[in-house]
């Protein structure tokens, strides 16, 4: 992550081992939300909440312009 930060491949706007936890949690969010996104959960599809997860890491970790 270091080295693709370097390259400017991945966002600097973090250290590399914060991004790394932003990442990791941000996909966890599916499965460890609170009552309140559970109930939302409910109404999206499986595959819509994937693509709203990707999308959110998507804009995390992309390079600033």
């Amino acid at each position: 992550m270091r080295q693709a930060q370097r390259n400017g491949v991945l966002t600097a706007a973090f250290p590399a081992d914060v991004l790394l936890g932003l990442v990791l949690h941000t996909a966890r969010v599916r499965t460890t939300a609170t009552p309140e996104f559970h109930e939302l959960k409910g109404r999206l599809s499986r595959r819509e909440r994937r693509d709203h997860v990707v999308e959110a890491v998507r804009r995390i970790v992309s390079p600033e312009d």
